[in-house]
């Protein structure tokens, strides 16, 4: 269940790769119960490369969730500072 404050967004490579690895590596006991691999940079690089059956890895959507407050920490510090 999505909570206030979340905003889900489109994945990019290169962008989102140093947050991906973070999350791969917290998630790692998980990863290693699906794949039985340790993750890597070859599984983020699996998932940019990865389409269903008949699609194209360039036209698929990778989604990923972040925290609106994370984006707007420093404009809400700024705004506090002024008062």
């Amino acid at each position: 269940m999505l909570q206030a404050g979340w905003i889900i967004r489109d994945l990019n490579d290169p962008d989102d790769r140093l947050a991906l690895h973070d999350f791969y590596d917290r998630a790692q006991d998980y990863i290693i119960l699906e794949t039985g691999l340790v993750p890597s940079d070859d599984t983020i690089d699996e998932l940019f490369q990865n389409a269903p059956p008949g699609g194209d890895p360039a036209e698929c959507i990778r989604l990923g969730r972040s925290s609106l407050r994370l984006c707007c920490s420093k404009k809400h510090s700024t705004s506090r500072n002024k008062s």
